[in-house]
């Protein structure tokens, strides 16, 4: 059976610790990595290259991101999975420019909770404060906080992917995103996968982070 594949969901940039978790999904199952300054870091799960999975995270250093400036998500789509091998499709590449953490001109963050799915209106309002990609002309905003209950529960996929959709639709996929989970991301049935799709470490959501020269330091709370 053939099915088409696409990029499903753009890029984020969660910031965990001393690394970035850059997370993208597909359209179908695919194998996935990120390609940075000519080097390849995979989406890998015990050593191997993840393949039966839509939304993948790729970890990075920062350091290697902040000096490069720039990234290229890249996927295969799994059509066939064998014994001593498999067939993929086309090779699906996007590249993003990226502005990390920069406190000489001071820090200007936004944080956004209680959403709750108006993904729109929240977008709008970030807007409004000027906070615009890295492509516009204006580029205040050093990163962002998403401070939880995104999504009234975690239900379907749909609600795992808002984060993403909501961060995207802000960053670009161009600056550090912090993400924090709220009450409401504990429930449904999807609350127990939220892990994959956002920003975290070891599968909870208790974690530091450290963002350009030692300018931001964070502890994140569940």
């Amino acid at each position: 059976e053939l099915r088409p594949c696409n990029f499903a969901y753009g890029a984020v940039v969660y910031a965990v610790e001393d690394d970035y978790q850059i997370v993208f999904s597909t359209s179908d199952s695919a194998i996935a990595w990120v390609e940075i300054g000519g080097e390849c870091y995979y989406d890998l799960y015990a050593g191997s290259m993840r393949s039966k999975d839509r939304v993948h995270k790729v970890t990075v250093p920062q350091s290697v991101l902040d000096e490069a400036g720039g990234y290229t998500t890249c996927a295969k789509q799994m059509i066939y999975r064998g014994p001593f091998g498999g067939y993929t499709g086309k090779t699906l590449s996007k590249t993003y420019a990226f502005r990390p953490v920069d406190a000489s001109d001071g820090l200007y963050h936004i944080a956004i909770s209680d959403v709750h799915e108006a993904v729109a209106a929240a977008t709008a309002a970030a807007r409004a404060t000027d906070v615009l990609p890295l492509s516009s002309e204006i580029r205040e905003t050093d990163f962002i906080v998403l401070l939880g209950d995104l999504v009234s529960m975690v239900e379907t996929e749909k609600d795992a992917q808002l984060a993403n959709e909501l961060a995207h639709a802000i960053t670009g996929g161009e600056i550090p995103v912090i993400y924090v989970r709220g009450n409401h991301e504990i429930k449904g049935e999807y609350a127990e996968d939220l892990y994959k799709y956002v920003g975290s470490k070891d599968q909870e959501f208790c974690y530091s982070v450290t963002l350009g020269d030692d300018d931001v330091f964070a502890v994140v709370l569940d």
